[in-house]
């Protein structure tokens, strides 16, 4: 039904008859659309970081082979539940934060609809650094795990995580540079 909404949001008749120019409340109700059906893998991975998967043999006294008291010596970074946890939770909160903050206390300029304000493209640039940083220990985290742990979902999950968010992120860290190199046009009067 998300989808669909967003289909049509995208599909309605420009506002004023000029074929590519969007309302602000149809480019508001895309960036919503984005965030629901884009924070469907941050809501997987909270799920999946409450799972557990056991195995008596691998890790008789552990509800969880994933636990990082299954491995020698603890030498995870962060046990992979917990990863998980955190990863799905603050990048869930950090989309939501940055639609509320891009709608009701940093909108962008009449006229520009289409460029966030410069303290909007700041957070974003915070919140993809972040992703990409908690990205790169997600890396580190699986190349740890054990393989009894690899193989389970909750593995599965933080592999599929990690990948998609750094790709997610170095492709946003992208268009923030974009849309900063468009506002410092529009600062200086260059563009119209």
């Amino acid at each position: 039904k998300v989808f669909l909404t967003c289909l049509c949001t995208m599909a309605a008749p420009p506002p004023d008859g000029q074929p590519g120019q969007l309302s602000p409340q149809q480019s508001q109700q895309i960036q919503v659309c984005c965030v629901l059906i884009g924070n469907a893998l941050n809501i997987c991975a909270l799920v999946y970081g409450y799972e557990t998967y056991a195995n008596e043999e691998i890790c008789p006294n552990e509800d969880d082979v994933c636990s990082i008291n299954c491995v020698e010596d603890g030498k995870y970074i962060i046990d992979p539940s917990l990863f998980l946890q955190i990863a799905g939770l603050s990048m869930l909160i950090s989309s939501l934060v940055s639609i509320c903050t891009h709608c009701c206390i940093c909108p962008p300029e009449p006229g520009y609809t289409h460029i966030p304000s410069g303290k909007q493209l700041l957070f974003r640039f915070t919140v993809v650094i972040y992703s990409i940083v908690w990205s790169s220990i997600g890396i580190d985290l699986y190349i740890q795990l054990i393989d009894e742990c690899k193989n389970t979902p909750k593995g599965k999950m933080l592999l599929s995580w990690v990948i998609i968010t750094l790709c997610n992120g170095t492709l946003r860290c992208c268009g923030v540079c974009s849309k900063l190199s468009i506002r410092r046009q529009i600062n200086e009067g260059n563009l119209s």
